[in-house]
């Protein structure tokens, strides 16, 4: 076994938005979006990058910590939204780390967050993406949202 000396390099990166202007109006049932504005602002960067949009890009491959959280509004009372992770443009949200909530009012804001442990691959692009579980078309808009991955292992 070959042993490691001198220090360890790891990988971070973090993206904020606070008071964004993103929504989508007429939502379609089952279908996510990526939440992505210019409004957002790079954190600290190490081995990760930001788009300048809410998107950030693994350099190095290993084990990544993914955390958010997002404050949004639905124009609908009673909306079952979800929120997650989307990873290299997929399409959907990957299973692990996907948060829900039903809204009990029309146009208040709500906050949901979560975590989760992912194996990337060097390049790899992660997002922060909503959607609605329900029929209807609601308006659907983020306010804020910090999106943060930390490489924690792996090669």
């Amino acid at each position: 076994m070959k042993r490691i000396t001198g220090p360890l390099i790891v990988g971070y990166g973090t993206c904020y938005g606070n008071h964004i202007g993103w929504s989508q109006a007429a939502a379609v049932q089952n279908t996510w979006y990526n939440i992505s504005d210019s409004d957002m602002v790079s954190g600290l960067l190490r081995n990760v990058t930001h788009d300048g949009n809410g998107k950030l890009t693994t350099t190095k491959p290993g084990h990544y910590f993914i955390s958010y959280s997002i404050c949004f509004e639905d124009n609908v009372a009673n909306d079952h939204i979800e929120a997650g992770i989307e990873i290299s443009g997929s399409g959907s949200a990957n299973a692990a780390g996907q948060c829900h909530l039903e809204n009990k009012f029309a146009n208040e804001q709500e906050h949901m967050s979560s975590s989760t442990i992912l194996e990337l691959a060097a390049g790899t692009t992660i997002e922060l993406a909503i959607r609605t579980i329900d029929a209807g078309g609601p308006t659907i808009s983020v306010q804020a949202i910090n999106l943060t991955c930390k490489k924690i292992g792996g090669r």
